[in-house]
């Protein structure tokens, strides 16, 4: 699981990420960002002090981090889940919602994930639209 709480972070996971994932990624760190009134380029913008936070999963995340996030059955704080389906690459953009202040987006890439988790996922899937990139 790579967390996101900064540029920093977005730059240090960079090599790990599909180039279309990390550009998702830091579209929604920088979104965040403005949304949280930091300057834009503001190094300062770290989510971990917003009650905000960007998750990637990984190829098979382990069942216990899933559960922990919120990933497991009930899925009680997922908000919702889009799917985007670019020519190189198919993610999903998962909202958790853990109460009014703070929230987590996960990122997925679509058939990474344990078979259960893959089906709720595109089950509960709305399309999303990616912006040009």
């Amino acid at each position: 699981m790579l967390t996101i709480q900064c540029t920093s972070d977005i730059v240090k996971h960079g090599q790990t990420l599909s180039p279309f994932l990390l550009e998702a990624v830091s579209q929604e760190h920088s979104q965040l960002c403005e949304i949280l009134n930091f300057d834009e380029g503001d190094d300062k913008c770290r989510l971990d002090t917003t009650g905000h936070t960007i998750i990637c999963l990984e190829h098979y995340e382990p069942q216990s981090n899933l559960t922990t996030l919120g990933l497991a059955y009930p899925f009680l704080h997922v908000e919702y889940v889009e799917i985007y389906e670019l020519p190189e690459v198919q993610y999903y953009r998962i909202l958790l919602m853990y109460d009014n202040e703070s929230f987590t987006t996960v990122f997925s890439v679509k058939g990474t994930q344990n078979n259960k988790l893959e089906e709720w996922l595109a089950n509960q899937s709305i399309q999303g639209e990616a912006e040009d990139q």
